[in-house]
């Protein structure tokens, strides 16, 4: 068995749908439960979103765990921007897996996203100034790989080209790579004393390196729910607003966030009641309906969490009153969210609507699928191109024509 390791949902199914792409068993687990008949085993910790120190200690105790396991290999899946306490799990992981380095290759060279002598870009531009300056919780202010990354206090951090990397340096090592052909030389580099961690594109590399499989499947292909969709737009990116003006350009009814919520001093309750019945009308009326939060982007960790919870309680609220057939969730923090007030703990692959936009279902709920997207990854057009309830398919398309 396989074990990656991720520290937010999205992440963690972005990979589930790589290894699905390559015909593996997998599974994606908020808590580690080992199964015999699991290919690769994709761990959620959720650990990007608290403090270091708890960071530490779930991943340490996740580490010795699996360490007890029978497993061929360890992956660490990091944000492909670096947010989160990156150093800081590797340092436990090199530490309790014995490994001497870690190769750290964030870069997305699919996505646009590479690193060039020591600056992260995207589509060419610094990270500074992308939208990504905008997070509420890793504001970005700088595109040096140096300065994204948290403080190793036990490792020294190296910024390597594949072709000037000796094989015998120690501590974290942090891959440059522009193309993918760089990612799989680096994939060559990952020996039985190294940690591979970083991208889901170098997890491709890494995963046909180790295992001499080749992806499998290149189409996207989903199981098309016939029935209500709730798409839950919780990011704070510019994709998140394009969706939702793309949605009212499809005659797809918005149910925004009231204003009011952003107000600590308002009792919540009752105003996420007043909005459940908005949703629930409005999917009365249609078969897709988008909920967003539509206010300004507000730099502020603790309210952030706050919409989470709203926007949880909320999908839980109208999954109770609604026969729901497909959520589709945006961001990393709002689909952990959900999922844990769902109480869904494992979710198996059911399909993927494009590259890190994965559709699931829970065992035992294969009624309700869910699909979850990065927040910071483009919506792929096939899952708003789906007839509205008594549009026919030459309506719809006559529609979505109209609307290019």
């Amino acid at each position: 068995m396989i074990v990656v390791i991720a520290d937010d949902i999205s992440g963690a199914t972005e990979i589930a749908g790589i290894c699905w792409r390559f015909g593996m068993i997998t599974q994606v687990q908020r808590q580690f439960a080992p199964g015999k008949e699991i290919e690769i085993l994709v761990i959620n910790t959720n650990t990007r979103s608290v403090e270091e120190d708890a960071a530490r200690t779930a991943i340490e105790t996740l580490a010795h765990q699996i360490s007890d396991t029978n497993i061929l290999w360890c992956y660490k899946k990091v944000d492909s921007v670096m947010r989160g306490h990156v150093c800081a799990e590797l340092e436990v992981l090199m530490r309790t897996l014995q490994k001497q380095r870690a190769v750290l290759a964030p870069s997305n060279p699919s996505k646009g996203r590479t690193i060039v002598n020591g600056h992260y870009r995207i589509d060419n531009l610094p990270l500074h100034e992308t939208d990504f300056v905008n997070d509420p919780q890793y504001p970005t202010t700088s595109s040096l790989v140096t300065d994204l990354l948290d403080v190793s206090h036990r490792y020294p951090i190296l910024v390597l080209k594949h072709n000037t990397y000796q094989g015998h340096e120690k501590g974290i090592i942090v891959a440059e790579a522009e193309r993918l052909e760089d990612l799989s030389h680096w994939a060559t580099k990952v020996d039985q004393n190294t940690l591979a961690a970083g991208s889901s594109d170098f997890f491709s590399a890494v995963l046909e390196e180790k295992t001499g499989h080749k992806k499998m499947k290149s189409d996207s292909q989903v199981v098309h729910a016939v029935g209500p969709k709730l798409f839950v737009c919780g990011s704070a990116s510019e994709y998140s607003r394009e969706a939702v003006r793309n949605a009212r350009r499809l005659g797809i009814k918005v149910c925004a966030m009231p204003n009011s919520l952003l107000d600590y001093a308002t009792p919540a309750r009752s105003l996420i009641d007043q909005w459940v019945e908005d949703v629930v009308d409005a999917l009365h009326a249609d078969d897709r309906v988008v909920i967003a939060i539509p206010q300004p982007v507000v730099k502020d960790v603790q309210l952030s969490n706050k919409l989470s919870t709203y926007m949880a309680t909320l999908v839980e609220s109208v999954i109770g009153r609604s026969p729901i057939r497909e959520l589709i969730l945006e961001g990393g923090v709002t689909s952990e969210a959900v999922l844990s007030r769902l109480g869904w703990t494992t979710l198996k692959v059911l399909g993927e609507y494009g590259p890190g936009v994965v559709q699931l279902c829970m065992s035992g709920r294969e009624n309700l699928l869910v699909t979850i997207k990065p927040g910071s990854y483009p919506w792929p057009e096939e899952i708003w191109n789906q007839p509205k309830k008594g549009e026919s398919d030459g309506q719809r398309n006559r529609n979505a024509g109209s609307d290019s």
